[in-house]
């Protein structure tokens, strides 16, 4: 049985949740959701040709300019993590 990641949460209303290393990969995913309802918002991905981490939002969602701050601020700080283990 897979192992189930925590959640971390980022920000009033947002988590996030790691998602399960797929082979061959070399960067991490996470699933961003609502903490209230665990409602799956978008992916957070390594973007190669950006050379950083992007969000992804399902479609149909809609964003505060809090929330969207929160995920950028996730974003940077994965992205910071990423360079400097390569």
């Amino acid at each position: 049985m897979p192992e189930v990641a925590e959640v971390e949460v980022i920000g009033k209303h947002l988590a996030v949740r790691e998602q399960p290393q797929k082979r061959g990969r070399k960067t991490r995913r996470w699933h961003v959701q609502s903490r209230s309802e665990g409602k799956l918002l978008g992916i957070v991905e390594w973007h190669s040709p950006w050379r950083q981490y992007n969000f992804d939002p399902n479609y149909g969602t809609t964003f505060s300019a809090g929330c969207l701050s929160d995920i950028a601020a996730f974003l940077k700080e994965k992205t910071t993590e990423q360079r400097g283990s390569g």
